[in-house]
């Protein structure tokens, strides 16, 4: 199974439970899924993004390991190119309990130094899965369900 469809499979549980709230979601990389930076260059907002009064929570999905999906965040809110603070969940998707384990100590240094100089613009979550079921993905889906809970109005 390729990168994009593993992901893909991710992501599903996600957009039902959102649906299910009632919530309208974004993903993908068309045009209203991107934050430009100048023409034909932008960033994905997100493999899956709900836009909330208060906030934006952002999910994405690593099978590939690296931390880019976490840095661009820290650029976008010192560069203005978001307003509203960013709740972030970064899944990723291991095959074995070790797996991106060096990637999510980075993770987790650059996630502290961003909380820090970003304050009240900025939360995260890391979560680890070992597949893409509803099952696997429980806890990550716990935190996804409370932050739009909590900030749908």
């Amino acid at each position: 199974m390729n990168r994009q469809t593993t992901e893909a499979l991710a992501l599903a549980p996600f957009k039902a439970l959102a649906e299910t709230l009632g919530f309208e979601h974004s993903s993908g990389q068309g045009a209203g899924n991107r934050l430009p930076i100048k023409p034909n260059v932008y960033f994905q907002f997100g493999d899956l993004r709900v836009e909330l009064p208060r906030c934006t929570v952002v999910v994405e999905v690593e099978s590939a390991g690296g931390v880019t999906n976490l840095a661009k965040y820290w650029e976008c809110i010192k560069s203005r190119r978001v307003e509203k603070p960013i709740k972030l969940l970064h899944v990723f998707l291991q095959e074995s309990v070790n797996d991106y384990e060096a990637h999510i100590i980075v993770w987790r240094f650059l996630a502290s130094q961003m909380q820090q100089t970003l304050g009240s613009k900025w939360e995260s979550h890391c979560a680890k899965s070992r597949g893409t079921s509803e099952a696997s993905l429980a806890p990550a889906l716990a935190v996804f369900r409370r932050w739009l809970e909590e900030n749908a109005t």
